[in-house]
């Protein structure tokens, strides 16, 4: 499942959201959407049981959006609710 940044934002004005940002932990360290926790995405893959809660939603933050929805995708058919982030993390910042 794909949510934009228009969409995100306006989520996020209204409710905390938990937003996992995939990239590398130096692009991450470098800047990140507030509140946004890093998780490697082939640790949150593999070890998806101690990040994640199937009761819970979250949104996968890449750079481009294609490794997000990819792994999105992944967690979904193993029963999670995610959501990535279409319009990559520069789009997040751009969009008025």
């Amino acid at each position: 499942m794909n949510i934009d940044v228009v969409e995100l934002k306006r989520k996020l004005a209204s409710n905390p959201l938990n937003i996992i940002d995939i990239r590398s932990k130096y692009k991450f360290l470098s800047g990140t959407i507030k509140g946004a926790i890093h998780v490697d995405e082939r640790e949150l893959l593999y070890y998806h049981n101690q990040y994640l809660s199937q009761s819970k939603e979250y949104y996968l933050l890449c750079d481009h959006g294609f490794s997000s929805l990819k792994l999105s995708k992944m967690l979904n058919s193993l029963g999670y609710k995610t959501y990535s982030i279409h319009g990559r993390y520069d789009g997040y910042f751009l969009e008025k």
